[in-house]
């Protein structure tokens, strides 16, 4: 995902923790993909 984002222009700006929290409840279906797509536009901006 880190990649994408950078190949797109953006980078992430949570802490890692809570990346780490979002992507793992994602892999274990605690999150859907609509959850994950909000935390990211909270949580990214674009590349200076």
């Amino acid at each position: 995902m880190y990649t994408f984002l950078y190949v797109n222009g953006y980078q992430i700006t949570a802490e890692q923790a809570s990346l780490f929290s979002i992507m793992m409840d994602l892999a274990s279906g605690k999150v859907s993909k609509e959850a994950l797509r909000v935390f990211l536009i909270n949580n990214i901006k674009e590349r200076d």
